[in-house]
């Protein structure tokens, strides 16, 4: 008997390119899944690289923001920051403060720079970059973050409030005069004839609620804050607006408002008694002072006070000078009026 070893070489060979076959697409299946796994780790790691960097240069921005706040409130010298600038970043270059790095955060730095002025813009430019290394790479990455600095004024608007504002009262309006422009003032004082539309009310959370009142300015509230105007009663817009219609003038409200507000101390604990000219127009008549009262105050019908100097009233009560008494307080040309209503500690009390 003859036996064939042709075909078994074949079926042989068979199994052997096949196993091979196998062995190399199950190779190619692992080796493409590491690559694959290790690009994620790559961009996962460089991801957290990009943030990190960012992060940096916001501290850096702290850090400017630190410099230049050193004035904040100072009327008298508003640019006395630059004396800590050359004492930190050294003398300018060029009209510039530094860099000046910081390679204290933990697997980063930053560069940061202080343009005192810019063209075209009110205050200092600040620029700080961030800089950090993607892991097991080594390659760096680094992100820059500019900000343009302004002044806001301390009271930027006619009424400003961390958690609502409410009025009450159709007679009640709110508006603006300047008493340096003769086109909107009567020898420096307020005259409803001229008024402008900057009665601007604010609050950076909480409700506002205008009810019927006539508002001669924006209204502004925080990203969380709301309002109401009455039943569309009241009125919020410039002069003919106001003047003509009802509700809230297209483009005369922003939910974007924020502000600073530090604690309010109380300004003394004794002071001058509140004048009284009983049976006269000029019922309070305020000079320049410190003046007290320690509890409620109340402004009753037809009573005035006039400012004519640099006054500050503190009021450890409530203050009361509601619409319908016909009552004002007006502030003369020169004179100013920095009025306190509460105490630091106990129940809250209200300006009305």
């Amino acid at each position: 008997m003859k036996v064939s070893v042709q075909i078994r070489r074949k079926q042989s060979g068979s199994v052997l390119v096949i196993s091979m076959l196998v062995a190399l697409i199950l190779g190619l299946t692992m080796g493409s899944y590491l690559y694959w796994v290790r690009a994620q780790n790559i961009q996962t790691a460089e991801s957290q690289a990009w943030n990190t960097a960012l992060v940096a240069a916001e501290s850096g921005i702290e850090e400017g923001m630190a410099q230049v706040n050193i004035s904040f409130g100072n009327v008298a010298s508003p640019t006395n920051y630059l004396n800590s600038l050359q004492a930190n970043f050294g003398a300018a270059v060029s009209g510039v403060y530094g860099p000046r790095a910081n390679t204290n955060l933990s697997g980063a730095r930053y560069s940061l720079i202080v343009q005192p002025t810019v063209a075209g813009y009110p205050g200092p430019m600040i620029t700080a970059t961030g800089y950090t290394a993607v892991p097991y790479m080594s390659r760096p990455i680094a992100r820059t973050v500019r900000v343009y600095t302004t002044t806001s004024p301390v009271f930027g608007n006619a009424m400003s409030a961390l958690l609502g504002v409410t009025t009450k009262g159709n007679k009640l309006t709110v508006d603006s005069y300047d008493s340096t422009d003769p086109n909107h003032s009567t020898n420096g004082m307020y005259n409803a004839a001229t008024r402008l539309a900057g009665g601007d009310i604010a609050s950076v959370a909480g409700a506002v609620s205008i009810a019927g009142a006539n508002i001669y300015g924006h209204l502004m509230t925080g990203p969380t804050g709301t309002y109401d105007i009455g039943n569309n009663q009241g009125s919020v817009g410039d002069l003919n607006w106001v003047n003509t219609q009802k509700g809230i003038e297209p483009g005369w409200y922003a939910n974007d408002f924020n502000m600073v507000a530090t604690d309010i101390i109380a300004p003394y604990a004794s002071g001058w008694s509140v004048p009284v000219n009983a049976n006269a127009t000029n019922t309070y008549p305020l000079t320049t002072g410190n003046y007290y009262v320690g509890g409620d105050f109340t402004m009753n019908q037809n009573e005035v006070m006039n400012v004519s100097g640099n006054v500050t009233l503190y009021v450890t009560g409530n203050f009361n000078m509601k619409s319908q008494n016909n009552c004002s307080i007006n502030i003369l040309p020169g004179g100013t009026l920095k009025l306190y209503v509460g105490k630091d500690t106990g129940p809250a009390v209200a300006a009305i």
